[in-house]
């Protein structure tokens, strides 16, 4: 894929989770997926939203520029992820969820993968706009 088209691409789907937020102010990764489909986006992959180095794992399956989208998102502080067990109930909703252990504690460091629950909130969800 040429860099013009990856960074539309990119642009495109940071815009489309954003505009959902705007609406809603706080999500799941099981939503997003499901308006990806919806809108007929390619987000399936191999990658994973988590802290590699304690081998949390927040959300997993994506392509690479649904993944980039995602941390460009967070790392430009338009969205955070905040780890919560009263996120298992949505995603038993939605009867989506990886098949890992469930990560108890988001400070911890763990061997092998684990999935920590979390929502993603926008600024408004969260105070600070």
């Amino acid at each position: 894929m040429k860099k013009n088209q990856t960074r539309n691409k990119i642009d495109e789907i940071k815009e489309i989770i954003l505009d959902y937020l705007s609406y809603r102010h706080v999500m799941n990764f099981a939503e997003i997926e499901l308006i990806f489909d919806l809108l007929g986006i390619d987000w399936q992959g191999d990658q994973i939203i988590g802290k590699n180095k304690q081998n949390i794992v927040f959300w997993h399956g994506w392509n690479k520029e649904t993944a980039t989208a995602f941390y460009e998102l967070f790392n430009d502080h338009k969205i955070f992820i905040i780890p919560t067990k009263k996120a298992l109930p949505v995603y038993d909703e939605f009867e989506i969820k990886p098949l890992i252990p469930i990560a108890h504690d988001p400070k911890a460091y763990y061997n092998d993968l684990h999935w920590l629950p979390s929502l993603i909130l926008d600024e408004v969800s969260t105070g600070i706009r």
